[in-house]
C-alpha cells in the first residue's frame, strides 16, 4: 500500500533548495487530488489528474534519491526495540501489556494551533487586481507551533470564494517553536466582479492541511462585502483602529488610453489657439512655460463646456461614510462622456484628468471630504515642483479664470487648515493630492 504522505516527507529532505519550490507546487497539487478522493471518490477524472502529478514527482525522486517516488511511498512493517528487562513482576508485566495494547495516541504536541481571522469586512472590486496583499490582506493565517519543541511542520493553505476568485494555494514550513502570519488574498476574476453592481456578499474559504508531522484538516468560512464595480474604497479602520487610506486607487479612474478619452483629443485640439497638444514645452526654448501648459489646460475646458455641454449632477459624492469605511460611486471617463457629461465634481475631475494624462501632462486629483477638484503640474521636471488648480464644477456655468481662482481658493484654504496632514478618516476634514500619472507608475493600472 502507498503512502504519499510519507513519500513527500522523504523526497522533500532529498531535494535541493532549488528545487524546493517546484517541490511544493506538487505536493500540493496531489493533495488536493487525494482531498477530493477522500470526499468525493476517486473516479477517472480525478485518477487521471494524479498520474502526471505523480510522473514528475517520480523524474525529481529518480534524478535526486535514490528510488521511485512510488518506492519512497511504499508502507513499510515498523521495526520496535525494546529495552532489556530483566524478570519482570507480574504488576510490571502486566503494565507493559496494557501500554502495549492500547491504540497510537496522537501527541498534543504535533498539532499546530491555527487561528484565521477576516481582515477587510469589504473588499473593492474595482481595483482588487491593483491590491498587494502586503497592502490589503483580506485573511490572516498564524500558526503557532511554540507547544511542538522540535517538531518541523508542514500546511497547505487554500483560500477561495466561490464563482468570484481563482483558488489560491500557500504552503508553509515552520521549525517547532516556531509561530508565523501568513495573510491572503485571493486573484479575483476580473470578468466577473466587473458585472456587480450593487454590494453582494458572499462566503470566503480557508481550508488547512498539515501534512507533517500529523495529517489534520482545518477549514473555515467567513461572509464578507463585494462593492460594486463603480464604487471606490478609499479608507478602511482594521480591528485594531489602523486606518488603511485607500484614496490612491482613484487613479485606477483615470483612464488616459480609453478610446472615447483618445477621440475627444480631436474636440480639444480645435480649441487651441495654435490648435496643437504638446504637453510640456522645452523649458531652454519656451519663455513661458507655465502659460504653455495652462492654454493645453484651457482647450480641454473649453471643449467640455461647448462641445460635451457638461451639466452639474448634484448627486452625492459618498454612498458609504462611517468611521470604519468611506465609500464613494465612480464613473468611468468613457461613461461621463456617453452620458453627455452629467457628472459631478469626481466625475468631472476624473474625466479632466484622464484627458491631461492623454496629452502628456501630469493632472492632479484634489480630494476633501465630499468634494474634488483639478490640479496639475506646471513643470514637468528641472524645477521645484509648482501647481495650478480648477474647479471643475463651474465648467457650465463659467469662464476658464473664474474656474482657477476658485480651485486655487480651495488649496489655499486646505493648506491652511492642516488638513493634508489629517486621517482620511478626520471628523473635521482632510485633503489628498493624488498625483495619477505617478501611482500609474507605481503599479495602480488603469481600469479596463
Amino acid at each position: 500500500m502507498l503512502d504519499y504522505i510519507q513519500g513527500l516527507h522523504k523526497l522533500k529532505q532529498c531535494l535541493p533548495d532549488n528545487e524546493q519550490q517546484i517541490f511544493h507546487t506538487l505536493e500540493a497539487r496531489l493533495l488536493d487530488n487525494l482531498q477530493k478522493a477522500d470526499l468525493y471518490g476517486d473516479p477517472p477524472t480525478n485518477s487521471a489528474e494524479r498520474y502526471p502529478i505523480l510522473a514528475q514527482l517520480n523524474k525529481l525522486a529518480l534524478h535526486y534519491g535514490k528510488e521511485s517516488f512510488n518506492d519512497m511511498s511504499q508502507e513499510r512493517p515498523v521495526k520496535r526495540d525494546y529495552p532489556l528487562v530483566t524478570a519482570p513482576t507480574s504488576t510490571e508485566a502486566n503494565k507493559v501489556q496494557k501500554e502495549e495494547l492500547q491504540p497510537t495516541q496522537e501527541f498534543p504536541s504535533s498539532r499546530a494551533k491555527v487561528d484565521v481571522k477576516l481582515l477587510a469586512p469589504v473588499v473593492p472590486t474595482a481595483y482588487c487586481k491593483n491590491l498587494k496583499v502586503d497592502d490589503f490582506p483580506l485573511i490572516r493565517v498564524t500558526i503557532d507551533t511554540t507547544h511542538a519543541r522540535n517538531a518541523e511542520t508542514t500546511l497547505h493553505i487554500y483560500s477561495w470564494i466561490e464563482d468570484y476568485t481563482d483558488q489560491e494555494v500557500k504552503t508553509v514550513s515552520l521549525a517547532g517553536g516556531e509561530t508565523k502570519q501568513i495573510d491572503l488574498f485571493p486573484l479575483f476574476k476580473h470578468d466577473v466582479v466587473k458585472q456587480l453592481n450593487e454590494v453582494r456578499t458572499v462566503t470566503i474559504h480557508v481550508r488547512i492541511m498539515q501534512t507533517q508531522p500529523i495529517q489534520r484538516e482545518y477549514h473555515e468560512t467567513m461572509r464578507t462585502d463585494l462593492l460594486a464595480y463603480n464604487a471606490a474604497l478609499l479608507a478602511l479602520e482594521l480591528e485594531d483602529e489602523t486606518v488603511v487610506d485607500l484614496s490612491c486607487h482613484l487613479a485606477a479612474w483615470v483612464t488616459p488610453n480609453d478610446q472615447r478619452v483618445q477621440a475627444f483629443l480631436g474636440n480639444v485640439v480645435l480649441h487651441h489657439n495654435r490648435q496643437e497638444l504638446e504637453g510640456y514645452p522645452d523649458l531652454d526654448t519656451c519663455d513661458d512655460p507655465p502659460a504653455f501648459v495652462r492654454a493645453q489646460v484651457q482647450a480641454v475646458y473649453e471643449a467640455l463646456k461647448y462641445d460635451v455641454k457638461m451639466k452639474y449632477v448634484d448627486a452625492s459624492l459618498v454612498i458609504g461614510n462611517s468611521n470604519k469605511q468611506i465609500v464613494q460611486r465612480v464613473k468611468l471617463p468613457a461613461e461621463t462622456l456617453a452620458s453627455r457629461g452629467n457628472a459631478n465634481c469626481l466625475d468631472r475631475t476624473v474625466l479632466f484628468a484622464s484627458v491631461l494624462e492623454a496629452m502628456s501632462l501630469q493632472p492632479l486629483i484634489m480630494l476633501e471630504k465630499g468634494h474634488a477638484y483639478l490640479g496639475w503640474k506646471i513643470f514637468e521636471r528641472g524645477k521645484e515642483e509648482q501647481y495650478e488648480f480648477l474647479e471643475t464644477t463651474l465648467i457650465d456655468s463659467a469662464d476658464f479664470a473664474a474656474a482657477q481662482q476658485r480651485g486655487l481658493e480651495r488649496y489655499q484654504a486646505a493648506l491652511n487648515n492642516h488638513l493634508f496632514k489629517n486621517e482620511i478618516n478626520d471628523l473635521y476634514g482632510y485633503a489628498r493630492q493624488i498625483d495619477t500619472l505617478e501611482w500609474h507608475k507605481k503599479g495602480i493600472h488603469p481600469l479596463a
